[in-house]
């Protein structure tokens, strides 16, 4: 069956194009119960993959104790991350040691920082999303970049392939925004992407 998407509703940036700002914005916190029955749920449904998403799980204290539940049940974890938690070498060797995650997916949004960190509205994101992508790397994770192409950031949108590239990062995705969340009041940030295409 296809992957099982396990969405997590709280965050630790403020994107302003933010596909689930409604969800985060709630003031309802998931536990781990919660979270448990979801994984069982789809493992007996015939999933084998499970990808825990965002907001951000790394939100969760109990992330570690779901991505083993999973794997007990013989599910494919893959993660998606904005990798700020990843930043602090302990996080990320806790996190690593003794489960299984197939690949890892984070959005770099510039190779300028003060352009990430305004997308992100967190000071300093851009530096510890760094960190964090060096940091998953010393485990030879499978990682993907992914660089959703707006307002801020398409002019410089060339460099980024050779930037992430000489991070040591060989998977790299670019994307259109999606109007939804955050994105359906900041609409400005969309940019036409076939008249874009032509530059290349």
């Amino acid at each position: 069956m296809y992957e099982y998407i396990l969405s997590f509703n709280r965050c630790n940036q403020k994107c302003l194009f933010c596909m689930k700002a409604e969800d985060i914005e709630k003031r309802y916190k998931l536990t781990y119960n919660e979270v448990a029955k979801k994984i069982i749920d789809a493992k007996n449904k015939g999933y084998k993959n499970i990808d825990f998403y965002g907001g951000e799980p790394t939100c969760f204290s109990f992330l570690k104790k779901a991505i083993k539940l999973a794997n007990n049940l013989g599910m494919r974890v893959t993660l998606a991350t904005n990798a700020v938690k990843f930043s602090s070498k302990e996080y990320t060797d806790y996190l690593f040691s003794g489960i299984n995650i197939e690949g890892i997916r984070t959005s770099l949004h510039s190779y300028k920082p003060e352009i990430h960190d305004t997308i992100t509205q967190i000071k300093g994101s851009f530096n510890k999303t760094i960190k964090g992508i060096k940091n998953i790397l010393r485990y030879n994770k499978k990682l993907t970049i992914n660089v959703v192409i707006n307002a801020l950031n398409y002019k410089d949108i060339v460099y980024m392939p050779d930037y992430i590239y000489e991070l040591g990062v060989r998977g790299i995705k670019f994307s259109g925004l999606i109007l939804s969340g955050r994105a359906l009041i900041n609409k400005w940030l969309a940019v036409d992407l076939p008249s874009f295409c032509l530059i290349f």
